[in-house]
């Protein structure tokens, strides 16, 4: 192992990007945008300062009855280290060390019985480290994932809040969530398979 370079273990994440934009000059609000392990792009992270402490709020969807339901979660210590160092510094995590290799899983799927386009929600866990929801949702063409993105006002484009920017690796993990969806009699039946 080189001196001053850590080796990160295959459930490691490290920041290979960071984006942080303040609100105003001398702000204690900002924004920031990460990429971890080259693959997730995380966007519209809050920074906010106070009293010299850093917090993160990550996306976060708010249903109209005001529940908040968190779309991105750090489930690791180390996650969240290399996060927070990364945000609060500009800087990447690990600069010169490789980089660990992004895994993933299914970690959790409720499907939803009622009547309506959203037929589910997903949870995906990259490298054990970072939870991300999706939603299931049906439409005239089938169903198909939806990553978290920004809600708008009517008629404005949402902005994507979470990207697997490595196009085999998001085909393959929504392949992997409609074959599982679809192998299961409620789940064919839902989607109307």
């Amino acid at each position: 192992m080189l001196a001053g370079v850590a080796s990160l273990r295959a459930d490691d994440i490290s920041v290979t990007n960071v984006a942080v934009t303040e609100e105003a000059p001398r702000s204690e609000q900002a924004n920031a945008e990460i990429v971890v392990n080259q693959v997730l792009k995380i966007s519209d992270i809050k920074v906010q300062r106070s009293g010299g402490k850093t917090m993160l709020i990550f996306p976060e969807y708010v249903s109209r009855k005001g529940r908040v339901f968190p779309q991105v979660r750090l489930i690791t210590a180390q996650a969240n280290k290399a996060v927070r160092a990364a945000v609060e510094h500009g800087e990447t995590s690990g600069a010169g060390a490789p980089t660990a290799k992004l895994s993933y899983r299914v970690s959790g799927c409720t499907v939803f019985k009622k009547k309506s386009r959203l037929k589910g929600i997903v949870v995906i866990r990259f490298n054990d480290a970072v939870e991300v929801e999706c939603k299931l949702v049906a439409g005239k063409n089938g169903t198909w994932i939806v990553w978290p993105e920004s809600r708008r006002r009517y008629g404005e484009k949402s902005r994507p809040q979470v990207t697997v920017l490595d196009k085999r690796m998001k085909e393959s993990i929504e392949q992997d969530i409609l074959g599982r969806l679809y192998s299961t009699a409620a789940g064919a039946e839902l989607v109307g398979h």
